[in-house]
């Protein structure tokens, strides 16, 4: 049987508070982030309390779609916004990186939400004059 020792159950809980974090305030709910991570619900929730550590390919995900960094202080939120899509630093130019995000100001206002599995739906309204 394998010894547990301090140091990982200490990993364990940087893991599961970083999970905890992000599934709040980057995904709609548990169902949604276990979808994102292509993972049972239960297991996105033995993660998260700190039963189990995810493997290589779930931190993968996490990193990439709820935007977390895996690095030497652990695995933490990204500091920048990651749902929601943000104006780029010049022109009028914007980023929609995922589904279901909205962007507005003077001149732009986009809604991309997804359908289903196969369609996106995206309604822009552009702003010409005066």
């Amino acid at each position: 049987m394998k010894t547990r020792h301090r140091q990982d159950e200490e990993i364990r809980g940087k893991i599961a508070s970083a999970l905890k974090k992000a599934v709040d305030e980057r995904t709609q709910g548990p169902e949604d982030a276990a979808r994102i991570l292509q993972v049972k619900i239960g297991t996105l929730y033995k993660y998260m309390n700190g039963d189990m550590i995810p493997g290589g390919q779930v931190l993968w995900r996490a990193c990439e779609q709820m935007g977390l960094v895996l690095d030497k202080g652990g695995l933490h939120p990204t500091s920048g916004r990651v749902r929601g899509s943000r104006a780029l630093e010049e022109g009028d130019q914007y980023e929609l990186p995922f589904i279901n995000e909205s962007v507005g100001g003077e001149k732009v206002n986009c809604r991309v939400r997804r359908k289903d599995n196969q369609y996106v739906q995206v309604q822009l309204r552009i702003k010409l004059a005066g």
